[in-house]
């Protein structure tokens, strides 16, 4: 007996001493994110224009870090809470602590399970909801290519300057994906492109450039971390020729992609299923992770109950 409530002493302070610094961690990243959100406004202030029109629009800034800072504080004291009242009252055996703690711990796997229960049964739903979401997104913000991924006069790539084209054509490129479910989202937003390269000139293209498969994925990421790396405007930003993957010739090739969305040179899958997909990829790797958390929280729970016990039966003996 006096060996288990040892080893669930050490288990239990050592795992809350973690929780402990995580916990304080998070409330003074959310107490500093408070404390400077008027600097952190002027610092959004000073991003160029261009950058934060989309940004501005979608979201308010000032009321998003707000909101974030005191989600951070909230977090931040709920795991305080949890290392301080496991880590306690471990090594006081502390009885009440130790309640206060199985309570709270017993609680969170009590909303991780019905969190896991909804997912199942709520999944189409929210399939449904994310698809929606993912093409209203494209009829606000993608309906023509101006200020998307197209090429400079010297048939360079010429990045996105409207963060949530930047963002999407980020996504299509390296998933090699168009779309929310496939390329015909762009036709129900009415998309128009314009893109001129070379001796071509194509008008109200029926998919973004950054559809087309013939975009080199190791370019496109190199030019974009050098456009990371600046601070200037991504427009102030030259950035690496695209290379066409199995075709002679890029231009022809984006044309084939933008004018006729010719399935050769034009990514046929949506970002939503090649994301689901990578997720089926790694479900095994989440899977595991949330059985040794639970598996984790369920051992901590049980030592703090034999703790208790433990401390009972020491009390009875006292009173004998």
């Amino acid at each position: 007996m006096c060996c288990s409530v040892g080893l669930s002493k050490c288990f239990l302070v050592l795992i809350n001493v973690i929780f402990f610094i995580v916990g304080v961690v998070f409330l003074v990243l959310g107490i500093i994110a408070k404390w400077f959100e008027d600097v952190l406004i002027e610092l959004f202030a000073k991003v160029p224009d261009q950058l934060m029109e989309d940004v501005n629009q979608a979201w308010d800034i000032p009321a998003l870090l707000s909101e974030a800072a005191v989600m951070l504080m909230i977090i931040g004291i709920v795991i305080f809470a949890i290392g301080f009242f496991g880590c306690c009252g471990a090594w006081k055996e502390n009885k009440c602590m130790l309640g206060v703690y199985v309570t709270i711990v017993l609680a969170i796997i009590c909303m991780e399970l019905a969190t896991i229960i909804i997912i199942c049964v709520k999944t189409q739903g929210a399939e449904d909801t994310v698809i929606s979401s993912l093409q209203e997104s494209i009829k606000r913000n993608y309906f023509d290519s101006e200020g998307g991924l197209s090429f400079d006069e010297e048939g360079h790539l010429k990045f996105a300057i409207r963060p949530i084209k930047l963002a999407w054509d980020g996504i299509q490129v390296a998933m090699g994906c168009c779309g929310a479910i496939n390329g015909t989202d762009y036709t129900l937003a009415h998309f128009h492109g314009n893109y001129s390269f070379e001796n071509f000139t194509i008008q109200n293209a029926l998919v973004p450039l950054s559809c087309c498969n013939i975009i080199d994925k190791k370019e496109y990421e190199e030019g974009r971390e050098d456009l990371d790396d600046t601070t200037q405007a991504p427009r102030e930003k030259p950035s690496k020729v695209a290379m066409v993957k199995g075709a002679r010739n890029v231009y022809a090739a984006a044309q084939q992609c933008l004018q006729s969305a010719n399935p050769k040179y034009t990514n046929q899958k949506g970002c939503y299923y090649t994301f689901m997909d990578l997720i089926e990829a790694y479900w095994g790797i989440f899977i595991g992770i949330i059985v040794v958390v639970m598996v984790l929280e369920i051992i901590a729970v049980a030592g703090a109950i034999g703790i208790m016990r433990a401390q009972d039966k020491r009390e009875g003996y006292q009173k004998a």
